[in-house]
């Protein structure tokens, strides 16, 4: 039977309705901000997220502190430079700047990343790594004053048992995973409220990895979430 929430717990649910009003304004009002700077292909990367506005803008405030990883990993390199160290972190940098709309930052990684290969493990030159690392930090103080301080993150005083998540959506979205299919993200979507109020911390690992397309790392998160919910079930 499924649980019935008390008074308190619908008033907690009515205002986290309210929150995500207000949610959507500052949504629209950041993707306005991006769409302001002529530099980034919103309809491009709209279009690969499936249309999903939403998504899109919070996988932007996702990619400020991958951003800020990358810099700092590259930065204490220092001179060493080398294929097996550099190549990961920019085949990464390219394909999540791509997504986003990035498309110098990418094409810039991009070309790093090919210097790298054809110096076969060799250091490769500071000059295009200084350019990147300029580019960088450039695109995330952009970011940070678009999301500053719009975005604060937010935890549920819901308690688990009052969360009903919807069982045959989540092996939905399991099958989306699997197939590496786009339309996970919609699935996810549905399903966003409800994990968020079982566990935060699994929601949030769960939607950065479904917003980058990183099925494999996704299908991860899945695993523990229906391991918990499995034995909140036979506890």
């Amino acid at each position: 039977m499924p649980h019935i929430p008390n008074t308190e717990q619908l008033l907690q649910l009515t205002e986290l309705a309210g929150d995500k009003q207000k949610s959507q304004v500052l949504e629209n009002d950041i993707l306005s901000i991006i769409r302001d700077k002529t530099t980034v292909n919103v309809k491009g990367a709209l279009h690969r997220f499936g249309g999903s506005e939403e998504l899109y803008v919070q996988s932007l405030n996702l990619f400020i502190s991958d951003l800020l990883k990358n810099e700092s990993e590259i930065k204490s390199l220092n001179d060493n430079l080398v294929l097996e160290t550099i190549k990961p972190i920019l085949h990464t940098l390219k394909g999540t700047s791509g997504l986003l709309g990035f498309e110098d930052l990418s094409g810039l990684a991009l070309e790093c990343e090919m210097k790298s290969l054809m110096l076969s493990g060799k250091s490769i030159h500071v000059e295009p790594m200084a350019s990147l690392l300029e580019l960088m930090a450039s695109i995330r103080e952009f970011l940070e004053s678009a999301f500053k301080p719009k975005f604060e993150p937010q935890q549920s005083s819901v308690i688990p048992s009052a969360v009903d998540i919807k069982l045959d959506t989540l092996q939905k979205l399991r099958q989306e995973l699997e197939s590496s299919n786009m339309r996970a993200i919609d699935v996810f979507k549905e399903l966003k409220q409800s994990i968020g109020l079982y566990s935060n911390d699994l929601a949030e690992m769960l939607e950065s990895h479904v917003c980058k397309l990183q099925f494999k790392e996704a299908l991860g998160e899945l695993e523990k979430l229906e391991k918990q919910l499995s034995e909140h079930r036979h506890g």
